[in-house]
């Protein structure tokens, strides 16, 4: 795993690791013997899990649909869209930080 990330820098590279992996998973639909797309199809699939599972250890869930906390709905803890921080296009809009 990354050693002493933000949460910035792991939503980051979850994304693109992420993004790797599913246009990997559109390059297969049509090559879907090409060892090598296999292979890093594979490779980032496997490290956006590992980056998802530091993420979710550190910062609760990535996504609604994941399991928190059993005795919190712990979704709510994270900042709402709209609010400042939380999404950077809605703060570039609004005149924020370049």
């Amino acid at each position: 795993m990354e050693q002493n990330l933000s949460k910035q820098e792991l939503e980051k590279l979850i994304n693109a690791y992420g993004f790797a992996a599913h246009d990997w998973g559109l390059y297969l639909d049509t090559h879907p013997t090409d060892a090598g797309g296999i292979r890093l199809h594979a490779e980032y699939s496997q490290k956006a899990r590992e980056l998802a599972a530091e993420y979710t250890a550190k910062y609760g869930p990535l996504r609604m649909s994941e399991p928190g906390r059993p005795d919190f709905f712990s979704w709510i803890e994270n900042p709402w869209p709209w609010e400042p921080g939380a999404n950077r296009f809605a703060d570039l809009i609004k005149g924020g930080e370049r």
